[in-house]
């Protein structure tokens, strides 16, 4: 098995690789591979060229990179801490939080710049974590008597409300902030500064690193509280900790890219298929998993129907919506 997992993991980060290179080389303007060959290495003779890949192909393609990273992550923690396979930030509600948060920063006219940084992934982060605590605390999780099945249907309920908010806002806004608001409604993956994209990196290694050395104890825990005790594990500091990682990576990220659904459930489901349940290798998997996926997934999205871009959210929409239809069938068969 432990061989096994090392093949398949290997096979994965080549795949990883190739699907880079590609993804940056394709797009609405063609250039041959030694062209897009010889730009990355010594930098192209027509200066186009070397703007197209290294001020827009590739922060977009990174941002791409790391925002599947933080959704992957953050519906393999969900899952692991309900017990249940369907829950991911978008299921839960916790995308639609996010965004209202920081469009209800954009209604209220708070300054979104503060001592020279962007306030909004403060806003998206508040968001989602006020939205995490309403849904656990509506399930009966305050009580441990925690319903999951109830959980699954707040989320969708708060996530189609907060949806409509996010619209009223919308129509109440200034014609410049209006495409802002379309935007994160549908989830689109912008070509960020570098100074940006900085800050984004930092907020993706301030999550993943606290959750690597955890397998043991997401395994525990996603064989029940009492299991997890019995091991010596403190249950509600990894609630909070959960929690508090979840609404980092959610908010933040939706506070540049919107609501994408979906990529939480997708990832770490076919992770499981491939490597099996043991959260020690299921972290790193869902890691290059998630990046994979969504830089895939953009690049589809823009080129497609290029040279129009369909928002990725939309896609993942797409592929997702009857992936948990079908995920929820299954598990109504098993009852």
């Amino acid at each position: 098995m432990k061989m096994r997992y090392k093949v398949y993991f290997v096979l994965l980060a080549i795949i990883w690789i190739l699907a880079f290179f590609i993804c940056l080389k394709v797009g609405a303007i063609e250039m041959s591979w030694k062209e897009f060959s010889k730009a990355l290495i010594k930098g192209s003779d027509e200066e186009i060229v070397n703007t197209i890949i290294f001020n827009l192909r590739l922060p977009r393609l990174l941002l791409a990179a790391l925002t599947g990273v933080a959704l992957s992550i953050s519906g393999l923690l969900f899952q692991a801490l309900l017990k249940n396979p369907l829950a991911e930030p978008y299921i839960l509600g916790i995308s639609g939080g996010a965004g209202a948060g920081m469009m209800l920063a954009f209604a209220t006219g708070i300054s979104p710049i503060l001592f020279g940084f962007s306030t909004l992934p403060l806003y998206s982060f508040l968001g989602a974590l006020i939205t995490i605590i309403f849904v656990y605390s509506f399930a009966g999780g305050h009580k441990n008597e925690l319903h999951v099945n109830t959980l699954l249907l707040v989320g969708i309920a708060l996530q189609a409300i907060l949806s409509a908010f996010i619209l009223f806002i919308q129509n109440i806004l200034e014609p410049i902030d209006m495409a802002r608001a379309f935007a994160i409604i549908m989830g689109r993956i912008p070509s960020l500064e570098w100074a940006q994209l900085s800050f984004v990196f930092f907020v993706t290694f301030l999550g993943i690193i606290p959750i690597i050395p955890l397998g043991r104890s997401l395994n525990a825990l996603s064989l029940g509280d009492e299991n997890a005790l019995s091991v010596g594990i403190s249950v509600e500091g990894m609630k909070r900790l959960i929690f508090l990682i979840a609404s980092l990576l959610t908010g933040s990220f939706v506070a540049f890219t919107g609501i994408i659904g979906f990529v939480g459930i997708i990832v770490p489901h076919i992770a499981r298929l491939i490597f099996g349940a043991d959260h020690r290798r299921l972290i790193p998997v869902s890691i290059i998993g998630g990046s994979l996926f969504l830089m895939v997934s953009d690049t589809l999205a823009r080129t497609i129907f290029s040279p129009t871009e369909l928002p990725v959210g939309v896609l993942t929409a797409i592929i997702g919506g009857p992936f948990f239809l079908f995920l929820l069938a299954r598990d109504g068969k098993k009852r």
